[in-house]
């Protein structure tokens, strides 16, 4: 064997190792991947351009595109203020309430105005305070507490608040807020005393009524 031959044979592994290596970094350079789970923005040169969905795609490099992505999976929130602070109901008694929603990134470019999830998380925590408050102040304290199912109308403050949550944080943020849950119902600690102050005073005014009555028949 030549020389020459020699040498094109000694060359070839280390040619078709760097072609491996340049696609690679073309690959890198000019394509991407979007997981199941989210879901990407491309924006060409500051403007939002398309939207993309799981899968591998083509991109321009920077500064060219960007491509940004989001998890859209769903997500339960139960606030970071006013999680457990009274509210009063309609016939002014004081109760202590927390609920969760359930939602969802929806409209990737409306998300994309907030600052990051934390801040979308924080304007929605404020109207989950806000909404939370005004419908309970729109029930009386039984139909919220109750031994009695039947008098009690946890479905429809649920659905209120969710209608009124729904298109404010869509149109702000961009997420869908598709369900509320209550995730806690009780009475600050003095209605609880008074409560069963006053559970203690019917007894034994039932006790006493009993006592009289047997002794009459006796």
């Amino acid at each position: 064997m030549s020389s020459s031959s020699k040498k094109k044979a000694y060359y070839l592994p280390t040619i078709f190792l760097g072609l491996i290596v340049a696609v690679i970094f073309l690959m890198a350079i000019f394509t991407y991947q979007v997981p199941a789970t989210e879901r990407a923005l491309v924006l060409t040169m500051g403007k939002i351009t398309a939207e993309k969905g799981p899968g591998l795609h083509f991109r321009l490099p920077l500064p060219f595109q960007e491509v940004i992505k989001y998890d859209i999976r769903k997500r339960c929130f139960d606030g970071n203020i006013g999680r457990m602070e009274e509210s009063t109901t309609k016939d002014e008694k004081q109760v202590v309430v927390g609920i969760n929603v359930f939602f969802y990134i929806k409209d990737l470019a409306q998300f994309k105005t907030a600052a990051s999830m934390a801040a979308a998380e924080d304007y929605l925590s404020s109207r989950m305070r806000t909404a939370k408050a005004s419908v309970i102040g729109r029930y009386n304290y039984d139909e919220l507490i109750n031994t009695d199912p039947s008098k009690m109308k946890l479905d429809q403050m649920k659905k209120e608040i969710l209608e009124a949550l729904h298109d404010d944080v869509l149109a702000r943020y961009g997420l869908d807020v598709y369900a509320v849950t209550f995730s806690s119902i009780a009475v600050p600690e003095r209605t609880a005393t008074a409560i069963a102050a006053r559970m203690k005073q019917e007894r034994e005014t039932e006790a006493a009524k009993k006592r009289d009555e047997g002794k009459a028949v006796a």
